[in-house]
């Protein structure tokens, strides 16, 4: 019976002989459970301000707001992706809480939800999120195991 070594093409005894490496899985940021701490902060923040009937400070006018979204889930989707170890991750999670935040906002007097508004806030999630991708590469390998 003839042995085939995993990373040889053609096998041990066979074929061309050239070593091929193994499919390495995407980067992930390493998980820190310390980054949870201003995640949720951001989410208390996030929720008591979008609570107000009255906006605290200059309101934004319209292509500002958008803004304030998309940076604000910006750094709710670095934190989480942070947290959680997974870009992907921390995608979903700030998404969700922008969807909930934009229905809890239907249901505060003096406010509106807006599927633009969402949508703001997923490009802000997707952004923060995979900003995480870029430090995990710049890391050192070693740092990069240790979390």
């Amino acid at each position: 019976m003839e042995r085939r070594h995993p990373h040889r093409a053609g096998g041990a005894s066979g074929g061309a002989g050239r070593v091929t490496a193994p499919l390495s899985p995407a980067p992930h940021p390493p998980a820190n459970r310390l980054w949870w701490l201003p995640t949720l902060a951001l989410m208390a923040v996030i929720w008591v301000l979008s609570s107000r009937a009255d906006p605290i400070g200059i309101p934004l006018p319209h292509p500002l707001d958008w803004a304030a979204h998309f940076v604000s889930y910006a750094a709710l989707g670095f934190c989480a992706a942070r947290a959680s170890g997974s870009w992907t991750l921390g995608w979903v999670l700030a998404a969700w809480f922008g969807a909930f935040d934009e229905v809890h906002q239907a249901f505060v007097p003096g406010r509106e939800a807006g599927i633009s508004d969402w949508w703001f806030d997923l490009l802000g999630a997707a952004l923060g999120s995979r900003l995480t991708l870029g430090r995990v590469r710049a890391l050192p390998k070693a740092e990069r195991s240790q979390g």
